[in-house]
This record gives structure tokens, C-alpha cells and sequence, in this order.
């Protein structure tokens, strides 16, 4: 993807993934702006070295910058702990079509998961964060996290089965 075009490239490219990759590093970093330089920062090291880097297609630069992005969360909590995560959106509960009511409920919803997401162990969180909103295959989360492809199956299955049976316990006590 990156090439000739590498200024044009890299700005279709920063269009496409920044939602995806924000989501991974706000998962690490528990707070919004910081999450953004986190992206921020990946991408300026991409800029300076294009050459580098030439992805196939949309779906491998996507698995790379999810790598380098989790890497550079890892980075940030060595030098500090997290901050508790804001009551803030991830990501827009629904499309600006939708009716408010549903608006309203999708955004429920997507609270209660997040918060849902932040109760489990961080090995299975990440899992379920590297694997559906850095969409990396099992494999690579397993050498990422440097963990048997087992283990990383396993921590998913776990994390949702708790997420299943937590939002259901949520939905019978309304």
C-alpha cells in the first residue's frame, strides 16, 4: 500500500485504521488523548521510514500497526501505570441514522461491555481487544505475546464466556 504515493498512501491508510488502532491503545492506556498519541506516534514512525514498509493490502498494514501500537502501549506502561478508564465512548454506539432510542440503548449496551471488558484479567482482555479490534489472528497474538496459540485461544474463549454470562446476569436484573 505504501509506494510512490507515500504521502497520499499513508493518509488513506491513517483514515482507514485510526478508529481500530485508537480502540487498541485506549484499551492499554485507559484514557483518550493519550491513546491518540499513541497512534500518533506510530505513524510518525512509519512516515519517517515508508520505505520499509510496503503492505500488500489493507488487511496486513492492519495487523502491523495493531502490533505496533500494542508494543507502544507496552512501552508507555513500563514507564507508568494506567489511569482508571473514563466513562467515555470507545467508539460511536451507532450510526448518525439511527433513531435516538436506539441510539440510546446501543450506547447502553456498549458501556456496559466496556465496563464488562475492563473487569476481566488484562491477559484476556487483551486477547479479545488484539484479536477483534486489532483483528490479529490467534497465531499472531500468541508470538506477540510471546504465549502458545493455546493459551491465547483459551484466554479468549474464557474472557467471552465471562463477558456472555455477565451482560446476561446485567439484562435479568433490569
Amino acid at each position: 500500500m505504501v509506494g510512490t504515493r507515500q504521502t497520499d498512501d499513508l493518509a488513506a491508510l491513517y483514515a482507514a485504521l485510526k478508529g481500530p488502532l485508537c480502540t487498541v491503545a485506549l484499551h492499554g492506556t485507559r484514557e483518550r488523548t493519550a491513546a491518540e498519541d499513541v497512534v500518533h506516534d506510530v505513524f510518525a514512525r512509519l512516515c519517517r521510514e515508508p520505505h520499509r514498509h510496503a503492505f500488500p493490502s489493507l488487511d496486513d498494514a492492519r495487523r502491523f500497526l495493531a502490533r505496533a501500537v500494542f508494543c507502544r502501549v507496552l512501552e508507555l506502561r513500563r514507564r507508568r501505570r494506567p489511569e482508571p478508564a473514563p466513562d467515555q465512548a470507545i467508539e460511536r454506539a451507532a450510526a448518525a441514522e439511527v433513531e435516538p432510542l436506539d441510539r440510546l440503548v446501543a450506547h447502553d449496551e456498549a458501556t456496559r461491555l466496556r465496563a464488562e471488558l475492563a473487569r476481566l484479567p488484562v491477559p484476556q482482555a487483551e486477547v479479545v481487544v488484539l484479536h477483534l479490534h486489532g483483528g490479529l489472528k490467534f497465531r499472531e497474538i500468541a508470538e506477540l505475546l510471546s504465549i502458545p496459540i493455546d493459551t491465547a485461544t483459551t484466554r479468549y474463549r474464557t474472557a467471552l464466556q465471562k463477558l456472555s454470562s455477565r451482560l446476561r446476569a446485567a439484562r435479568v436484573e433490569e
